[in-house]
Order: C-alpha cells, then structure tokens, then sequence
C-alpha cells in the first residue's frame, strides 16, 4: 500500500524486514522482488506521487557549473517512480571494456565482474519493458541491414543497439502491484536525512526522517537498502557518520570523487556516396515491438589499442529549429514541443535539448543537433 508519512508520526517507530530509501526504479522493483519472496518491505519515499516543486527543491546543490551539468531540478526527481518519470525511455547495458584495467583510466576497477552482471539483464529488460537482452543487430533477424550500405563491423562497429522502453514510468506502470501488495508499505513525503549506524559498528540501527512541515520519524529494520539515486545516495552517505567518524561508507575516500555526467556533442557532418534511403537514420522495431536504435562504437581490442574510452556515435537529425533542413516534419516536431502542450510528449531536458537550447550533461535527454553526435563513456 502506498501512504502519507503523517500516518506514520506520533505512532510507535516503525520497522520491516527490509527497508528502502527511495521510491525510484530501483527501489520499487527491490520491494516488489523482495515481497515476492515474502518479506515485509518498507519503503521511504521523499517525494509523493505526483510532482511537488516544494520537495524537488530539497535536491537543489548549492553550487554546480551550469555550463558543465543540468538543472537538478531535470537531472533528478523526488517522486513515486524517480527519475523514470523524466528520461527519455534509453536502455543500454554496460560493455565488456568497461570493466576491463585500464592503465589510462586512473582508478577505474570495479568490485564486480562483466560475467557477475549478465545473469541479470534479461530480468533487468522485463522490469524496463525495453525487449530481449539483446545489443547487437546482428542477432536479431529482423535487422538485417546494415546502418550503411556495405558498411561492415571493424574496428569501428555499427552493429551495437540500445533499446527504448516501451515507455516505463516506474511510478504508474507498477503501481497497482504496489498497492495490492499486503507486504509492502510505500511511505510518501518522508525524507531520510541521516542513517545511525549501532555504536562502534558499521552496522545500521535505524533512519532519522523528516517531513517538510517538521515532524521526524525513526525507521528501524532487519536490512536496509539505499536505492536514492546516485546523487542523492552521495549525499545522504556524506551526511551519515560511520564508525570510523567519518562519512559512512568513505573508508577509501573515494566517496563522491567519481561521479560522471553525460558528455554529447555534435561531431562532425557526413555524406555518404550510398542511396540515402538505404542508409537506417530511423529507429527499428524488433520482434517484440520495442523500438531499437543503431550505434557507432569501436571494438573492445581498438579501444584498448589507442587508449580510448568508451565512445559511441549516432547519426542524428539537424537542428529542428534550423529552417534549414526544409523538412516540414521536423518544423511540425519543433512547433508541437514548443507549444503548451510540449511537456506532454518529451521529458523536460529532451524537449529543451531538440528545440534547440544547451542542456549539457543531462542524463535523460538527446543532445543531438546535428549528423553526427558522439556520447562520452567510461
């Protein structure tokens, strides 16, 4: 069942066998999973069901580069479903390289393995209603052209797929499951604002939460899960003291030194010799009806070979708000997301992106402007 947190204030602490900080997709899909198993899952949400500008404005930073990274307010949301309820719908599985040492990336080794993550994927594309656990055109029949004609897999790859759900508002599409659920409590409009660990453990005792209007609620369970987001995970880890005194989780001093947004940016323009209606600028459907998209990449041995992070490309289209490219399709495009009821078809940082304003490093947008655009990976 999904409840207000003055439901909760002024009764005994409450307490579950596992319990959830954060409402968003990782959290809704851990509660159901763990209900499934039947556990009693209590989840904490700070935002409610709906939009609430008033609690968004809990996750503004102080200071952020604006020229280097989104709004908060766009990059993130507190919200039944989270940031599922503004991406753009991309699904796209981590690649072998990126696990791999690397000595001209610093730092970046992983505690899991490549191996480790790939029973999860096709459970991860059911919850993300994005297809098969398949990302690469070649083992789907239905794509059996090639991106350009004659164009083959070398060093540089247009086979790679990312999927799109179909679409997924985390907050909506599971919903009723949360509310049947006997075993599952989603508490709304409660913010964790400290995790206690018992004394002189690493252990977790109990949340300190807090509502806007100033009531506070201690959480007490058998196993707790942070599932808030990466930024807001970060911060509620740097505002918790650990054994040691120091921010919870920061033995290493690594806490909050990676974090990495979204580079993207036009590249360049190409003209190809070939018949442009054969080249796929299109996205694809396969079998199942979900909407797929070719990717430009380099191979696992080319990237290890020229010290190369992992970089993909897209061809895209030109800049709707170009009257340039004289296609009334995508004038109709730009003049519908202009319109008062633009909100409705994109997500906020998409649509703002395709009309033509910067949104630099948002991760829920399409930043492409032009031909061809290139994401920057790690």
């Amino acid at each position: 069942m999904i409840i207000d947190a003055s439901v909760l204030l002024g009764s005994e602490s409450p307490h579950a066998d596992v319990v959830i900080i954060g409402a968003g997709p990782a959290g809704i899909v851990i509660a159901l999973e763990m209900a499934r198993h039947g556990a009693d899952v209590l989840v904490i949400e700070s935002g409610l069901e709906t939009y609430s500008e008033r609690i968004q404005n809990l996750a503004d930073a102080a200071d952020y580069d604006h020229d280097l990274h989104a709004p908060m307010s766009i990059a993130t949301r507190r919200q039944v479903g989270g940031a599922s309820t503004i991406w753009g719908g991309r699904c796209v599985p981590y690649d072998a390289v990126d696990f791999d040492p690397r000595s001209f990336i610093d730092g970046a080794t992983w505690p899991i393995s490549y191996d480790d993550l790939l029973p999860y994927y096709e459970r991860a594309c059911m919850w993300m209603a994005c297809g098969r656990p398949v990302f690469d055109a070649t083992q789907v029949p239905q794509l059996s052209r090639t991106l350009v004609p004659g164009l083959v897999d070398g060093n540089v790859r247009s086979t790679t797929l990312e999927r799109w759900s179909l679409p997924t508002n985390f907050g909506h599409e599971y919903k009723t499951q949360l509310e049947k659920a006997d075993n599952i409590r989603v508490v709304t409009g409660l913010t964790c604002t400290e995790i206690v660990c018992e004394p002189g453990t690493s252990r977790v005792d109990h949340l300190v939460c807090r509502t806007l209007e100033g009531g506070v609620a201690t959480i007490r369970g058998k196993q707790f899960v942070l599932a808030a987001g990466g930024l807001e995970s970060t911060r509620l880890l740097l505002a918790s003291t650990g054994p040691d005194g120091g921010s919870m989780g920061n033995h290493s001093d690594h806490l909050g030194r990676w974090y990495m947004g979204h580079l993207e940016g036009v590249i360049s323009n190409v003209r190809f010799t070939t018949p442009p209606r054969e080249t796929l600028f299109d996205y694809e459907r396969d079998t199942d009806g979900v909407y797929v998209r070719r990717r430009l990449s380099f191979s696992r041995e080319f990237q290890h070979e020229r010290q190369l992070p992992n970089i993909v490309a897209w061809l895209a289209n030109p800049e709707l708000a170009d009257p340039k490219h004289r296609s009334g399709i995508l004038s109709f495009v730009y003049l519908a997301l202009r319109s008062p009821l633009g909100k409705y078809f994109a997500p906020d940082a998409q649509r703002r992106s395709l009309m033509g304003e910067r949104v630099p490093g948002s991760p829920y947008g399409e930043a492409h402007q032009g031909p061809v655009s290139a994401h920057l990976g790690n």
